[in-house]
């Protein structure tokens, strides 16, 4: 599925070998001082594949919104450990997306993937998702939603393009695909449920207001 929206080609050439626990202090030292800016006509959900961690599958599926992502992309890429956390760990503790996850890889559409083996030292603590979705990132060459900060820093060190989960629900409404309400809805949703600061929700609201 061809997109004029595609970062693929944009995308500078990723580091093969770098020190991530060193680098992950510069990167938090620079985060702190300058925003990432996410244009809007350059979305990661118009490509036609995207690997998703495990809190953003989640968000989307919970808030009714994973449907919507595939319209514009064929198919979500997600590591083992992801599918792990989701549907099997979700199934164990009768969590409703996961059965819904579950049969979106029943369909195809969710694909779970194995990553080869890695050097786990080169990376700063993280959960096992996280670890295999900048894997399967690195190895594949393809963008990323991400929600944890300190992963969205490794993203960054080795160039993989992401977003989050919030800058995605952001872009259906500005594609016109969500309305305002709807929009604003999922934003409180999304605040109740996760440890996104108060001033970043406050953020969205106020863009959802411009461009709703």
């Amino acid at each position: 599925m061809a997109s004029s929206y595609s970062l693929v080609a944009l995308r500078p050439d990723r580091p093969k070998d770098i020190n991530i626990k060193f680098a992950i202090g510069l990167v938090d030292a620079f985060l702190m001082i300058t925003a990432v800016i996410y244009p809007i006509n350059s979305s990661i959900i118009m490509v036609d594949m995207i690997i998703s961690d495990s809190s953003p599958l989640i968000f989307l599926t919970r808030l009714g919104k994973i449907g919507y992502i595939f319209e514009n992309t064929d198919q979500i890429l997600i590591p083992k450990a992801v599918y792990e956390e989701v549907v099997l760990e979700g199934k164990r503790n009768n969590f409703m997306e996961s059965n819904i996850i579950e049969n979106f890889i029943n369909e195809g559409k969710i694909v779970v993937n194995t990553v080869k083996t890695f050097n786990e030292s080169l990376y700063p603590p993280l959960g096992r998702g996280e670890l295999e979705s900048l894997e399967l990132a690195k190895e594949l060459g393809l963008d990323l939603i991400i929600d944890d900060k300190k992963v969205r820093n490794v993203a960054s060190i080795f160039g993989i393009k992401f977003q989050t989960t919030i800058v995605t629900i952001f872009e259906l409404l500005v594609a016109k695909t969500i309305g305002k309400l709807e929009y604003k809805t999922n934003i409180k949703k999304i605040a109740e449920d996760s440890w996104i600061s108060t001033d970043i929700i406050e953020e969205y609201l106020e863009k959802g207001e411009k461009f709703g």
